[in-house]
């Protein structure tokens, strides 16, 4: 992790906006924060902290709220950014509070929080579209590759904890280690190849059972009880296969005798056929003879059709052109009915012109009473005017009257209230506010009750939810659990084929410790990357972890609901014994009664002050009517006036029309109904012009058209009396009888072809019967039906012998083919008992159970390594007196053993446990220790990003000496393009490290300043 820049306000000592720009750090390696004790250098590490996972760095100072600055305004809300660079990717996290201060004086703290990265075009973008607190921190925790208690371990070291990696246990280290250097994945290696062993073994039980199976579907307990049935199999086909082949040769003698008998039995039923045949051809005789008559006279009327078809046309003709007739003698009538109909409208017309004239006269009429009905309306609209001041008037004094009335009457009421006031609640306000003390206690005690009673209710309301989401996320569990054993499998295959590649003959197994490896591990088809199966984990972890967070809900809640019932008892007791306390009946009325006596009593100053007032609106009242009286006399009279001119001008108005408006609508009217007449009477005239026109046209096409018809006609009798004389010339009667015989063409040569095939047809038949009579002299027809049944019987016992056979070849086939299969099951079973013992071997000894795990064996070479970079940076320290060792024995069990540290001191030159380090001593140690796993873990791939590193105090156990040992420490830092961040007191370090941080602390907040 590399940080780029820090912005925070309001948060701990700090008011204003505050920025650290980590790039200015970048040269050095190694910076200084220092400052007056309280200042905030540790608040820095906290804002980092807080962005990252919500918690302070040295997780003891609550939430983000906790570090909200008592001195910001509460316009100023609390913010933190924090942008960082992991594996060249940018990421911006942010936590703000806004607060809130509500009517009661409690404040409303509003914490939000975003997770970011930047695109390609330098935009942050958020990973969520509505980010929880826990999403915010596993997105952390998913980038940075640690956790809260991991990264203050190894990234930021709070004060009193540096040492805590050196001094850790080896079970503590390796929980560390493990994701430092993402080696979970050999344990899981590990028991995923113990799981595919007892897996095999299940297979290996069902692989044995199925052999059995094999066998005992045939009556066989063994391979050699089937090979004996095959052996009495074989005979049987021989013996079937002798008595097949005798058989067939009877078959072959029978069916070469029906041949020749077949033959002669053809002879005698072709001669059967040429006789039914010959018979039938004689039995058409009589209708080829009346199609030889129907060919002649068809021939006949074929001549003269075309005649016959000039005649139809002509009449076709004639029907059409009387059509025409028919449909203008039709237009012709319509016509003239047309022109009857506009005469007779027309005529209507003229009978209305009187009425009209009238129209005319009542327009003019109208249209010279427009001024008067406009006068009507200004002299109606000040009348009303008038009237209304009037009715005004009369209502203001009317009100000032009862105003009076009302204001001597509320006066009275005043004096009334006063005294009632006085003897029903001022005197009874020291009786009522002592029994209202002795109420407070009960209803306290009953509304701490309800309370308790409702919050056990909406505990239980959590807990049912938290169970339903404990069943689906179990559910989602499994599902991710079955995707990543299978991811896995494959990822195994691939690291034990990396593990196995490299190995030669003689070179022992970092696994099993063999120098002999004669089955090294196949190459895997599917390559999967580290990368997804540490994504699995990651997923199938976080559900894990809500699986945790849900049961810790379920629990804690539970204990939350017993705490309150237990309460919610003692509570009960507790009211019961008040109330058996109180003196006299417990009435709920008595809190209002004294609330309402002491406004009351309150109001009594308020009312004597409305009294008097009350004395001052009557008098003002009164001459107030006085003076309306006054201005009412004046307004009757021109209200009068007004009234006459209205009158006067409304008497000169027409008769149903009551204002301008209506007026002006009948005039409209009027010119309406005029020019409609007009119109009509002008649109008829053109009418009837047009239907004179038509009328003329239809006249002479209807006269056109008669003779036309007439002439067409006279045509068409002459050609029939022609054609009559062409029937007669034929032979044909009448026309019916030439329409009988009048065909197509086709239909003629059809006729002929008929004829002359059945001719040459009887002459084949008649020659063909007399051959086959001279073939079958002196013989006699052969009866085959009784040979054929020889050899239908002989045929069938054939038949039953193959059938024989081939059965007993199928049962062959299939005992052999069980047997193969068995021989090939057990083959499989001995290689599957083989592979199961090479994994369950490889998989216990991966595990741990009979040694070092391979997972400890890997973080032991880790950790050799770190110590190696670690021990290059202590020779440094104290002339090179201390060197880190890597213990290679376990106190406990072997498994556990190789992570432990110790020191091996130059001065007494034995090795000594790092717990027996002085405390500078130990710092100096740790602090190598700290970078040396830093510049490890950087050189790994697949790891975590570890770029910088930030130390809380420390230094103020070193003298000058050790000081310099250790800025000869942090010097190996320039240059590595890692970063480091001392927190110190320390004079020696602000005179030795040139870049730093200066706290400054003042009353309006501290402030940062930069030096670089």
């Amino acid at each position: 992790m590399i940080p780029i820049k820090l912005t925070f306000q309001a948060f701990g000592p700090y008011v204003n906006k505050q920025e650290i720009d980590f790039g200015k750090f970048t040269n050095t390696g190694v910076f200084l924060i220092h400052g007056n004790t309280g200042s905030g250098k540790t608040t820095i590490l906290d804002a980092i902290s807080y962005a990252l996972y919500g918690k302070a760095s040295g997780g003891q100072r609550g939430d983000i709220t906790a570090m909200r600055c008592q001195m910001a305004p509460e316009d100023i809300p609390t913010e933190v950014e924090f942008e960082f660079e992991i594996r060249g990717r940018t990421y911006k996290f942010t936590r703000n509070i806004k607060i809130r201060t509500k009517r009661n004086g409690t404040k409303e703290y509003n914490v939000t929080q975003n997770a970011m990265f930047l695109d390609e075009e330098g935009i942050f973008i958020p990973f969520f579209e509505n980010p929880r607190i826990r999403d915010v921190e596993q997105k952390s925790i998913e980038i940075i590759g640690l956790n809260h208690e991991q990264f203050i371990q190894v990234i930021m070291l709070p004060q009193g904890k540096f040492e805590k990696l050196l001094v850790a246990k080896s079970g503590e280290k390796e929980d560390i280690m493990v994701t430092l250097f993402n080696a979970e994945k050999w344990q899981e290696a590990a028991e995923w190849i113990c799981n595919e062993a007892r897996k095999m073994n299940r297979d290996i039980q069902g692989k044995k059972d199925n052999i059995i199976h094999l066998l005992k579907a045939d009556n066989a307990e063994t391979v050699e009880d089937l090979e004996n049935q095959i052996n009495e199999l074989k005979n049987n086909i021989e013996n079937s296969t002798k008595e097949k082949k005798e058989t067939k040769e009877k078959l072959t003698k029978e069916r070469a005798n029906l041949e020749i008998q077949n033959e002669i039995f053809n002879i005698f039923a072709e001669k059967d056929k040429a006789e039914k045949e010959l018979s039938k051809i004689n039995s058409k005789e009589s209708e080829i003879n009346e199609i030889m008559i129907k060919l002649e006279k068809g021939k006949k009327a074929f001549n003269i059709s075309q005649k016959y078809a000039n005649m139809n046309n002509l009449q076709l003709q004639l029907k059409e052109m009387k059509s025409k007739l028919a449909t203008e003698e039709n237009n012709y009538k319509n016509c003239i009915d047309i022109i009857e109909n506009i005469e007779k409208t027309m005529s209507e017309l003229t009978e209305k012109e009187a009425y009209i004239e009238d129209l005319k006269e009542s327009k003019i009429k109208s249209e010279g009473l427009k001024e008067v009905y406009s006068q009507i309306t200004k002299s109606k609209v000040r009348a009303e005017s008038e009237k209304k001041k009037y009715i005004s008037l009369s209502s203001e004094l009317k009100s000032k009257q009862l105003l009076y009335a009302e204001s001597k009457e509320r006066l009275q009421k005043y004096s009334d209230k006063i005294n009632y006031i006085f003897n029903n609640y001022s005197l009874k306000l020291p009786i009522l506010r002592e029994n209202v003390e002795k109420l407070n206690s009960i209803e306290k005690k009953q509304n701490e009750f309800n309370l308790i009673k409702a919050e056990i209710k909406n505990i239980d309301t959590i807990l049912d939810k938290f169970n339903k989401d404990a069943d689906i996320n179990f559910k989602n569990i499994e599902t991710k659990k079955a995707e990543y054993e299978n991811k896995y499998h494959h990822y195994l295959d691939q690291a034990a084929y990396i593990m196995g590649e490299g190995l030669s003959e003689g070179q022992k197994c970092p696994v099993c410790g063999s120098i002999h490896h004669p089955e090294k591990a196949l190459k895997s088809k599917d390559d999967v990357d580290a990368s997804l199966i540490k994504k699995l984990g990651i997923e199938l972890d976080k559900l894990k972890e809500v699986n945790l967070e849900i049961s810790n809900n379920i629990a804690k809640y539970t204990a939350e609901k017993s705490a309150k019932s237990e309460r919610l008892k003692n509570m009960y007791e507790e009211i019961a014994q008040l109330i058996s306390s109180f003196n006299g009946d417990i009435d709920k009325s008595i809190r209002n009664n004294l609330k309402i006596a002491e406004e009351e009593n309150n109001k009594i100053d308020s009312l004597r002050k409305t009294e008097a007032n009350l004395k001052d609106t009557t008098t003002k009242i009164d001459i107030e009517i006085s003076e309306l009286n006054i201005k009412l006399t004046e307004q009757s009279k021109l209200m009068e006036e007004s009234l006459a001119i209205y009158n006067s001008l409304n008497s000169r108005k027409i008769k149903g029309i009551e204002n301008e408006e209506d007026l002006n609508k009948k005039i409209d009217d009027l010119n309406k109904t005029i020019n409609k007449y007009i119109n009509t009477l002008k649109e008829l005239t053109n009418k009837k012009s047009e239907a004179d026109k038509a009328l003329s046209s239809s006249k002479a096409s209807l006269n056109y058209l008669r003779s036309d018809v007439k002439n067409k006609n006279n045509e068409l009798q002459e050609i029939k009396l022609k054609f009559d004389v062409e029937l007669k010339v034929n032979n044909f009667n009448d026309y019916e009888e030439f329409k009988l015989y009048l065909v197509d063409e086709d239909i003629l040569d059809k006729w002929d072809k008929k004829i002359q095939s059945f001719i040459i047809e009887k002459g084949t038949v008649k020659n063909n019967l007399e051959r086959l009579i001279k073939l079958t002299e002196n013989k006699t027809k052969p009866n085959i039906d009784e040979l054929k049944n020889i050899i239908i019987e002989l045929d069938k016992k054939v038949t039953e012998w193959e059938k024989q056979i081939a059965l007993c070849n199928d049962r062959n086939k299939r005992l052999e083919k069980i047997i193969n299969i068995v021989n090939k099951e057990q083959e499989q079973l001995y290689e599957m008992m083989k592979k199961y013992d090479n994994y369950y071997n490889f998989g216990i000894t991966l595990r741990g159970d009979t040694g070092i795990s391979l997972r400890r064996y890997v973080l032991g070479v880790m950790l050799s390594s770190v110590t190696v970079e670690a021990n290059r940076l202590l020779k440094n320290v104290h002339d090179g007196r201390f060197q880190l060792c890597r213990t290679l024995e376990g106190k406990g069990r072997s498994r556990k053993a190789g992570l432990d540290l110790e020191v091996f001191d130059a001065f007494s030159g034995e090795k000594r446990g790092v717990d027996s380090l002085s405390g500078g001593e130990k710092f100096l140690v740790s602090l190598s220790l700290s970078l040396g796993l830093s510049a490890v873990v950087q050189a790994q791939s697949g790891g975590i990003s570890m770029d910088t590193m930030f130390i809380d105090e420390g230094f103020g156990s070193l003298d000058s000496s050790s000081i310099g040992d250790a800025m000869r420490v942090l010097s190996s830092v320039k240059g590595s393009k890692r970063l480091v961040g001392i927190i110190s007191h320390v004079q020696n370090l602000k005179e030795t490290i040139e870049t730093s941080i200066i706290v400054e602390k003042g009353r309006e907040g501290s402030k940062l300043q930069i030096n670089v």
